[in-house]
């Protein structure tokens, strides 16, 4: 990585990253699917989308960041996903990776190390956020809890908002919003309640 962050923990419980894509296919499939959110007809044909894609465009660069040590799998993690997507509602779960499925990926980067975009600010352990410069390039500072004052100095966790000095929880799709309530990142306030972004499919 250009940002060449520095290892700081060791992984507990941990799965291999070589084997992310095969391990986490079926619950995967089974979300997208019932969710309506990859165009195949059968559960096999996602499966063999899902790995093939995995596989080509991000399980190398998790397998290099725990090469490097950066970051682990976590086994416990992968599980806990696993029974999420089976029940999670499809407005709720924006993203692959969001509610219980953040704790798949494990950083080891401490406060002070570095960290880069996308796949790369995982790498920042979970008392840590990675927060980005310019050049993509960033450094994982520590994080607040909700309730505690917060300003430029004091960063917020990742699922909430500094607003007037404090650190308020996201409110979730579904849930009440405003100036004083932000929505959670992917989601928009519309006439005062968190909304998902519809998805489309291809011609729509």
């Amino acid at each position: 990585s250009a940002c060449a962050p520095t290892p700081d923990r060791v992984p507990q419980e941990v799965a291999s990253a070589r084997a992310y894509c095969e391990l986490s296919a079926d619950a995967f499939c089974d979300y997208y699917q019932r969710c309506d959110r990859m165009a195949e007809d059968t559960h096999a044909a996602c499966r063999s989308t899902f790995i093939e894609t995995c596989e080509g465009a991000y399980e190398p660069r998790y397998v290099a960041l725990e090469d490097r040590g950066e970051l682990a799998l976590s086994a416990t993690g992968l599980a806990t996903c696993a029974e999420h997507l089976r029940t999670v509602s499809c407005e709720t779960q924006l993203n692959d990776l969001d509610g219980a499925c953040d704790a798949v990926w494990v950083g080891q980067v401490g406060e002070g190390g570095a960290c880069g975009l996308g796949i790369e600010s995982f790498v920042c352990d979970p008392d840590t956020t990675c927060v980005l410069g310019l050049d993509f390039c960033g450094t994982c500072e520590a994080t607040v809890p909700v309730g505690s004052a917060c300003g430029p100095d004091a960063r917020c966790t990742s699922d909430a908002s500094c607003v007037e000095g404090t650190c308020v929880a996201d409110a979730q799709v579904g849930e009440t919003c405003s100036d004083a309530q932000p929505c959670r990142i992917g989601a928009q306030c519309v006439q005062g309640t968190c909304t998902s972004y519809e998805t489309v499919g291809l011609g729509e």
